[in-house]
């Protein structure tokens, strides 16, 4: 099989556990890139929270952001496609998670939001190692359910982060059987999409787009949002660091992110070299 395209999960993957793109790995990207493969960004994250990787944009030209729910054309600076969540799923959505103490972060194609008191105290909800990034790119509101209304025909995704399991495994089960896609990333998370809205979903948007099939692509990752794109794929990888989960679904396991696990990757099947 001769590779086409290689999906780049960011964190846990792509980027190290001090949130920043080892130089090595960096490198072995534009090589790839250089040689004729397509990578992609695969990635829970909205467009502005890529702030801090300006190389990325320079040298990608798509990427899969909001869990599958946006393609983004980094080329043209433009959605290439999108799949938005309906006005009243979203106050379903709201109106269930705000009985929960919670803390709420609106995606849409552009922005995140989330209540500038809960973004202090993050935390609390187990997103510490998020809160530079949320203090950049993430706009800081008063009431999270007005902000859900003034941008009701907008949202993309919806993640609401807990301070313990045993209430968000109450609010899945409240959701499930509704109109939404419901998943995993963070410890104590849940994302809410459209029905069907995955990164597989999005992978296969993208390889429609590239006229590509989905078992000519790479997927690497290392979370519960990642098993369907890596389902998907014609070779899954999972860091080394990746849950269990992850690990029996895929092909190979990797070094961990902070190890440089993708270089070994492109080496042995994009570049096709050990050294």
């Amino acid at each position: 099989m001769k590779y086409e395209l290689l999906a780049l999960d960011m964190d846990g993957t792509l980027l190290k556990s001090d949130k920043t793109i080892s130089p090595m790995t960096l490198a072995a990207i534009r090589e790839a890139i250089d040689g004729g493969a397509a990578v992609t960004l695969s990635t829970g994250r909205n467009y502005a929270e890529l702030t801090d990787f300006p190389e990325l944009k320079k040298i990608l030209k798509y990427g899969i952001l909001n869990s599958g729910a946006v393609i983004y054309d980094f080329v043209r600076d433009q959605p290439a496609a999108t799949c938005l969540l309906k006005p009243e799923t979203v106050r379903n959505v709201m109106k269930a998670a705000m009985k929960y103490d919670t803390m709420i972060h609106i995606h849409t194609v552009d922005n995140t939001y989330a209540l500038g008191e809960q973004i202090d105290r993050m935390p609390e909800y187990h997103m510490a190692v998020y809160q530079p990034m949320f203090r950049k790119s993430c706009v800081p509101v008063m009431d999270i359910l007005a902000c859900a209304e003034e941008h009701i025909h907008e949202v993309s995704k919806i993640c609401i982060y807990f301070r313990e399991t045993p209430p968000r495994e109450q609010l899945r089960r409240e959701l499930e059987g509704g109109p939404v896609e419901l998943v995993y990333s963070e410890a104590t998370s849940l994302e809410v999409t459209t029905p069907g809205v995955t990164k597989a979903y999005g992978l296969q948007l993208l390889c429609d787009h590239m006229g590509i099939r989905p078992e000519q692509s790479i997927v690497v990752g290392d979370s519960d949002n990642d098993l369907e794109i890596l389902q998907a794929a014609g070779l899954a990888v999972a860091m080394g660091n990746a849950n269990e989960r992850v690990r029996a679904c895929c092909d190979i396991v990797t070094e961990d992110n902070d190890h440089d696990g993708i270089v070994s990757v492109i080496r042995k099947y994009l570049l096709k070299s050990e050294n």
